[in-house]
């Protein structure tokens, strides 16, 4: 999956990024939303990973601004601290919302999970049931 992380935070970006890499995943990592917006068409990509707390534009300001361009993958928020609803953040276009400290490898399911994406089984296990 094509994935755009926006974090105003360096470390968080990096890790992310990585580690949805090894998994497969191709991402672009920017510090802003309005990098994001100005640097690429937002239509590019299945999933738009956003931090809440930036200056000056926020995630739930940059979710709307990547709607309002047609964006229709999914928008998931990350926060340790987020002070709107859950009909705030419906409103704005997020899909979900994401607490801080999370575990990657809940995030990477999440994403599957959102996309539609179904788990490849093994090879033994598939010989096992007869696919």
């Amino acid at each position: 999956m094509r994935i755009l992380v926006i974090d105003d935070e360096p470390l968080v970006g990096v890790m992310l990024s990585n580690y949805l890499s090894n998994k497969g995943h191709n991402i672009v990592s920017v510090s802003s939303p309005k990098d994001a917006l100005s640097a690429m068409n937002p239509a590019i990509f299945d999933v738009i990973i956003t931090d809440y707390k930036m200056v000056p534009t926020n995630g739930i300001e940059a979710a709307k601004k990547i709607r309002a361009t047609g964006y229709d993958g999914r928008i998931i928020l990350m926060s340790a601290c987020c002070d709107s609803t859950n009909s705030e953040l419906a409103a704005a276009g997020i899909d979900v919302f994401l607490e801080k400290p999370f575990n990657l490898d809940k995030v990477s399911s999440l994403i599957e999970d959102l996309c539609g994406v179904k788990k490849k089984v093994e090879p033994e296990y598939a010989e096992c049931v007869g696919f």
